[in-house]
């Protein structure tokens, strides 16, 4: 019996997707390197959902970025929804419970692992950890990597497109997890790669294009850091109280302009300067270096591209927005295509949306939504245009528990479009109540 019958699989796997979740069952120690887009996450949770099947597993630990860690539990709805996983947050005495409760599966970050290590070695016995974004502990001597490696289990898989991004040492220290002992300071390249094979696997997409669709879509859901959390749920809170003490006909007004206010939070704490989002875009433009992939980054705020463009872990970064003159537009766009290596170009929706051809860029991030299914197809057909060569990788970013993951359930709820209601000067009043606008908020 196929994988997809034999668990009840919501969509089919593709066959290299197969091929990765048996490579990863039957090994205790694997490091599986494809190309982010492939599926790395599903890969691992149908791997895991196999052993489970056979009874293999009792206790499972999944370690990732702390701003990953709900879209994990919503990959495991999505791909095993009678499984339980819990998120390891909370104060220090919640987190100390957790380890020791009857819990199936933990998500965790690297955070907590390095504040709570000393707890967890002495007291807690894994069957399974798992270590997603592994390149984190690519530095042998780093604390991160020194908690990880104290960690007892089993059976150890890691997960990255970059197991390699400076030199033969971050692969050795990621093999310091996932095996230890099996690479020694002193064994050449070309040793490493024989070493290593029967506990690699990684696939590029031009290897198993004939398995791929012209255009994958994929949706990263991202936790606020603790910092944004606060200045959204403060801004949020103060707000709310100004707001119900207003006369009726100045509420919608002043709801539309909170929730354009806490949107911009979401990409850009402007008191403690965090971006979680951010974080995660430059996880991103790590691993497309690995190829010289070219990138286009959607927003709907210049100055949240001016935030971007301060942060972004890339040396070619290119504007494209309103507030350039023609020839400033036009020299950017150009640059940007001719630039060898990695390059991102910041758009914003206005000054980007329509008339453009960008067939170089191979991966298209949306850093905000825009909530009109039409306005965002016609910003990833600038990527998608005659004379793309590639599979175009699209990547939506959407923050929980946030005004954006609460307008994108009213959108499915409603089933009609969004009419630019998060927009500065919000000229347009949406379809929408008062109760239901404040519904967003709350």
């Amino acid at each position: 019996m196929s994988i997809d019958k034999s668990l009840n699989l919501p969509f089919p796997l593709r066959n290299y997707q197969i091929e990765g979740a048996n490579f990863l069952r039957n090994r205790d120690n694997a490091l599986l390197a494809d190309e982010m887009g492939l599926g790395k996450t599903v890969q691992a949770i149908i791997g895991l959902r196999l052993l489970m099947k056979e009874k293999k597993l009792k206790k499972v630990i999944i370690v990732v970025p702390a701003s990953l860690k709900s879209n994990w539990l919503n990959e495991f709805r999505t791909w095993a929804p009678k499984f339980r996983p819990v998120i390891v947050e909370g104060s220090k005495s919640k987190r100390l419970y957790l380890y020791k409760a009857p819990i199936q599966i933990l998500i965790i970050s690297y955070e907590s692992i390095r504040e709570d290590i000393e707890e967890i070695k002495f007291n807690q016995y894994f069957d399974l950890i798992i270590l997603d974004e592994a390149q984190r502990v690519k530095n042998y001597s780093s604390n991160t990597s020194k908690a990880i490696r104290q960690i007892r289990s089993n059976s150890k898989w890691a997960l990255t497109g970059t197991p390699l991004e400076n030199s033969p040492k971050d692969i050795s220290s990621i093999y310091s997890f996932v095996k230890d002992g099996l690479l020694t300071k002193n064994v050449s390249v070309k040793e490493i790669k024989e070493i290593i094979i029967p506990y690699f696997l990684r696939r590029k997409k031009s290897e198993v294009l004939q398995d791929l669709p012209e255009t994958i879509e994929q949706q990263i859901l991202i936790d606020l850091s603790p910092n944004q959390r606060n200045t959204y749920e403060i801004t949020k809170n103060e707000r709310v109280k100004h707001i119900g003490n207003l006369k009726k006909s100045e509420k919608i007004s002043n709801i539309l302009a909170l929730i354009t206010e806490l949107k911009k939070i979401c990409n850009y704490d402007p008191v403690n300067k965090d971006s979680s989002k951010i974080e995660t875009l430059n996880e991103i433009i790590d691993e497309k270096k690995q190829n010289n992939e070219k990138i286009i980054v959607f927003s709907q705020y210049v100055k949240t591209l001016e935030k971007i463009y301060e942060k972004a872990n890339c040396q070619q970064k290119f504007f494209y927005h309103g507030q350039l003159d023609l020839n400033e537009k036009e020299k950017n766009l150009n640059d940007f295509k001719l630039s060898s290596g990695t390059a991102i170009l910041l758009i914003s929706l206005h000054a980007g949306g329509v008339g453009l051809n960008i067939p170089e860029a191979s991966t298209v991030v949306m850093f905000d939504r825009w909530w009109n299914p039409s306005v965002e197809d016609q910003a990833v057909a600038r990527a998608d245009r005659f004379g793309r060569e590639n599979v175009l990788h699209v990547i939506k970013f959407l923050c929980v528990n946030s005004v954006e993951e609460r307008i994108e359930e009213i959108i499915k709820e409603k089933k009609y479009i969004f009419d630019e209601i998060v927009e500065e000067t919000a000229k347009k009043v949406p379809r929408l109540s008062e109760e239901e606008l404040m519904k967003i908020v709350l």
